[in-house]
């Protein structure tokens, strides 16, 4: 009798990509819903252009794994970090805006990953 292991380590190996492209996903969306909220309730806004410049990153090969990268900037670098760094008593009073958006969203972040992944099909 011959039994061939090809096939199921093929099939294990595809299924494990598939599952780090799912978390991938996951992550992706947790932290646009971040941004999202950044933009929403903590960037002060005066003519827009700062809250215009949030972006979130697609995933990127990091050698300790992936990166997804969230920021405010573009044009409006300095002025961002200027902003986001300046006591809260200056301007809005909204500082820290990508700061208080992250920790708001990092209790959601284990439980919406795995709600996703356990939405995956086989």
């Amino acid at each position: 009798m011959t039994v061939e292991y090809e096939a199921a380590i093929r099939d294990i190996e595809l299924y494990g990509k598939a599952l780090e492209e799912r978390f991938l996903q996951g992550v992706q969306l947790w932290a646009e819903m971040t941004m999202t909220l950044a933009k929403a309730v903590y960037v002060p806004v005066l003519t827009g252009t700062l809250r215009a410049s949030g972006y979130v990153t697609e995933a990127i090969p990091h050698p300790d794994g992936w990166v997804i990268e969230l920021g405010f900037g573009g044009a409006a670098t300095k002025y961002a970090f200027v902003v986001h760094e300046r006591p809260k008593s200056v301007g809005q009073g909204k500082n820290k805006y990508l700061y208080k958006a992250v920790v708001d969203r990092a209790q959601t972040l284990q439980p919406e990953i795995a709600a996703w992944m356990a939405g995956m099909t086989t």
